[in-house]
């Protein structure tokens, strides 16, 4: 039997409509981390209706993995792998989050591509191989796995209890790029602990809150590449472009340690957790040192306010091994679905997400691949308006560029430094990193006016931190560049 009449066979074993109102009953029931075990029962439940051998894997509590199997004949296995938790109840929903309504061609609910459709769709395919009477050459299996909002809860519990495959398939919702790279998620709590004072006296104490604000400051844009000559240290690869980054995802903050309100005094605590999408060969403790560092720094200025750091959560990142198997057969198999070639890569955004593939590639499943489902048609729209939004960004930073004599000027070396002071005072800039000796050209940040900046001779660049801005003086041989971050500009007629 030719691969293509394999392919039709299991094909004609999956009912469309059954697939669809499945995912409809699965988008139904709340699956929040932590609460997992309805919609597990259902997994499990419709898994064996349908033929598949399948068991409940215990994790903790009453939660459990639901893994199936269909048995090859000992050759290579594979094991598609997908969670059924979800993120909490999120605001902004213009349907019912748990009704599963069906409205052209499309199905709405809390969790539904992310990744309930992903598992019925895994569920059904597995089950037509079944069906089919295929004679696989090696097992295929299938994880259902809990608590991957909490960490992958489900998946490391499933490699503790020694379930291997040689190829895995991971399919959170990528867009229906193939994935070969994501990000190292890592977690940190931080508290702040200042000092209460009140409005109405002279003594307003330290406020935690706007130390943590401090914090964010120095730590520089959120959702952006932080950059070579940020805070944290890392070993860059031209894969890993866009990483790191960060992003505060929740704080709380007001008196003690329980956050009380009074509206009057000021917040002498306040805690936050810090998310960092890290480089994947980038190790948990190293950012962390790296986040004290500027705490320290802060303390340095302002040594009222103590704080607290240690590391929350990690979600390990993932990087394909090269010649992956999954890689080439998830590229044959989308061209020969979508009659074109797919792509595949470190395709941002996705590449910053997490999932439990850097979790199963940790204990030796190294072979693995990310692939899975659009987003609706509103989301496509939404991307597309942010990569117009950064078209126009980078258009408009070549337009203002430094080589074309904008913002160049000759001083006296004396005059050099007092022009750096002036810099500083004049911005309040208060952080300034001496970057390594480089020959004939400056790298400015990604964010300011210019990549390059051509010099003729060596110099000394002095990059300093404002806020969420930056600013980049390189000064030598009696010259000096001043590069405005564009958000300070406003018009080129003000520099100097």
């Amino acid at each position: 039997m030719s691969h293509k009449d394999v392919l039709a066979k299991v094909l004609n074993q999956i009912s469309e409509a059954d697939l669809v109102e499945f995912t409809r009953e699965v988008a139904r029931i709340p699956s929040v981390h932590g609460d997992e075990y309805a919609i597990g029962e259902a997994f499990y439940r419709h898994m064996r209706e349908l033929g598949v051998a399948t068991e409940k894997l215990p994790v903790e509590g009453n939660r459990f993995n639901v893994f199936g199997t269909v048995r090859g004949t000992g050759g290579r296995s594979l094991m598609f792998n997908g969670h059924m938790d979800t993120v909490e109840e999120l605001l902004g929903w213009t349907k019912s989050p748990y009704g599963g309504e069906l409205e052209d061609g499309k199905i709405y609910g809390h969790g539904v591509s992310n990744m309930k459709a992903s598992d019925t769709a895994m569920v059904y395919a597995l089950a037509a191989i079944k069906r089919a009477g295929i004679r696989l050459k090696g097992d295929c299996s299938l994880a259902l796995v809990v608590g991957e909002c909490h960490g992958g809860v489900g998946t490391r519990a499933l490699m503790k209890q020694g379930v291997r495959s040689d190829v895995f398939l991971c399919t959170e919702p990528t867009y229906l790029n193939i994935l070969n790279i994501h990000a190292y998620s890592q977690y940190f709590r931080v508290n702040i602990i200042g000092r209460t004072g009140h409005f109405g006296t002279h003594d307003h104490g330290l406020n935690a809150i706007m130390k943590m604000y401090e914090l964010t400051d120095r730590l520089g844009p959120m959702h952006e590449d932080l950059g070579s000559a940020s805070w944290i240290k890392f070993n860059d690869k031209p894969h890993y472009h866009g990483l790191p980054r960060y992003h505060l995802g929740t704080v709380h903050g007001g008196l003690t340690r329980e956050c009380r309100e009074g509206p009057s005094n000021t917040p002498d605590f306040c805690t936050g957790i810090l998310n960092v999408r890290a480089t994947p060969n980038k190790k948990i403790e190293s950012t962390m040192a790296d986040i004290s560092q500027v705490l320290d720094q802060m303390r340095e200025k302002d040594p009222g306010f103590k704080y607290e750091i240690s590391i929350f959560r990690e979600m390990k990142g993932f990087e394909a091994a090269e010649g992956s198997v999954a890689i080439v057969a998830a590229r044959t198999a989308y061209t020969e679905v979508l009659g074109k070639e797919p792509n595949v890569g470190p395709i941002q955004p996705y590449m910053f997400m997490a999932s439990d593939s850097g979790h199963m590639q940790a204990v030796g499943m190294n072979d693995g691949a990310l692939i899975g489902p659009r987003r609706s048609e509103p989301a496509k729209a939404m991307q597309e308006r942010k990569c117009r939004r950064r078209q126009d960004r980078q258009r408009q930073r070549q337009e203002w560029r430094l080589d074309q004599k904008l913002g160049e000027v000759v001083f006296s070396p004396e005059t050099v430094q007092r022009q750096v002071e002036h810099h500083r005072t004049l911005f309040g800039l208060q952080e300034l990193d001496q970057l390594q000796r480089r020959r004939c050209h400056v790298g400015i940040l990604e964010r300011g006016i210019v990549d390059q900046v051509g010099v003729g001779q060596d110099i000394e660049p002095l990059v300093f931190h404002l806020g969420q801005h930056r600013l980049a003086i390189a000064g030598g041989n009696q010259r000096v560049f001043v590069c405005y971050p564009l958000q300070l500009v406003g018009n080129v007629d003000r520099l100097p």
